[in-house]
């Protein structure tokens, strides 16, 4: 029982020769990430890598091409290489190959028999047991235990871990990113919609497409993180909005003080849409000369008047060769106190371009 159900259980069973010591994990499927951890928990429980790994013909190892001819498993045929061992697939239907392995199974078979495991922790346990009582027994022939002979059987330091890992197909989605256990991670944009494998290991994501890597990650283990790759977007969306927004700014800046004060004063505004007016700005910007829209800016930015349209009309009226004094001089000298400025604004109302472009709404 496992979980409240009955499941079917498997068992990977290791034997090193010279010494009789075992190696015994029960598993509940054959898949390769789950043969290839037995390998390895076998290999660093024992700390004695092999020289030659003889391998039974299981389908996570071992599997058929044309003609019966066989070949190794592509992460297996990787792990040996890891571990420094020259895999051996045994003849088909020739137990001798392997038989201490063989005798090791009946041996399980036979310690099992009559226990009623009622958990797959209980069976494990019961399976752990036998591995540690035969490989502390002496030997019948030697003598001696497997546990002491194991030693002679080390050739050199264990390497590192090797990154176990699964392979998965998924489909590309429309946002440049393929979805793997809750997480997402980006692909190039020109593979939207085709079907990708993708390799999942202990510590990073590797995308194929037609056997050719097109992307790599570092594998996260949360639920709903996005890990991305902004070179995967298409040009036009490789830039952040953050980035985007600083370069307009750096962009109108670049025309001048002038410029630079009248965008000021466009932020300040809570009366337009400040994309709109960003986009229309820049195209003042491409379709004059910056010297001549500094100047237009700096009278609009002077009389207050931060709207797009009265810059235009600057622009177009050439008004921006009008000295910027006039004016407010004329403002001052009729009322200090400011009573004779509402008298000017209204003399000023009859001159369209004046009035709306030198930032004096009637």
């Amino acid at each position: 029982m496992h979980e409240g159900r009955l499941v079917r259980t498997w068992a990977y069973v290791a034997w090193w020769p010279h010494s009789d010591w075992r190696y015994a994990e029960v598993v509940l499927d054959e898949a390769v990430p789950t043969f290839l951890t037995c390998v390895q928990n076998g290999i660093r429980e024992s700390g004695a890598i092999p020289r030659r790994f003889s391998i039974d013909n299981l389908g996570s190892g071992v599997f058929y091409k044309h003609f019966q001819e066989r070949a190794y498993q592509h992460e297996f045929a990787k792990l040996c290489t890891h571990y420094d061992m020259m895999p051996n697939a045994v003849r088909v239907r020739t137990p001798t190959d392997k038989g201490k392995v063989e005798r090791g199974i009946s041996s399980l078979k036979a310690f099992l028999k009559g226990r009623n495991p009622n958990s797959l922790d209980h069976l494990r346990a019961l399976v752990t047991a036998w591995q540690r009582t035969g490989n502390d027994r002496p030997h019948s022939l030697s003598g001696r235990r497997p546990n002491d002979l194991i030693a002679a059987e080390r050739r050199h330091d264990l390497p590192d871990l090797y990154p176990i890992a699964q392979w998965r197909e998924h489909r590309l989605r429309t946002d440049c990113h393929v979805q793997v256990q809750r997480n997402f991670y980006s692909a190039p944009y020109t593979l939207v919609g085709k079907k990708l494998t993708v390799r999942l290991d202990t510590e990073s994501v590797q995308i194929y497409h037609n056997l050719q890597l097109v992307a790599q990650h570092q594998r996260c283990y949360g639920r709903g993180q996005t890990i991305t790759d902004r070179s995967h977007y298409p040009p036009h969306k490789q830039r952040s909005t953050q980035e985007i927004h600083q370069q307009r700014i750096e962009r109108v800046r670049a025309v001048g003080a002038g410029a630079a004060a009248f965008l000021h004063g466009l932020l300040q505004s809570r009366e337009h849409v400040h994309s709109d007016a960003y986009r229309a700005l820049l195209k003042l910007i491409d379709a004059h000369d910056r010297s001549v829209l500094d100047r237009a800016c700096a009278r609009a930015a002077h009389f207050g008047n931060y709207s797009l349209d009265a810059l235009r009309t600057i622009v177009e009226r050439r008004l921006y060769e009008l000295p910027l004094d006039d004016l407010s001089t004329t403002l001052a000298a009729a009322d200090p106190s400011g009573g004779a400025r509402r008298v000017a604004f209204r003399t000023f109302a009859s001159k369209p371009a004046v009035n709306r472009c030198g930032g004096c709404p009637a």
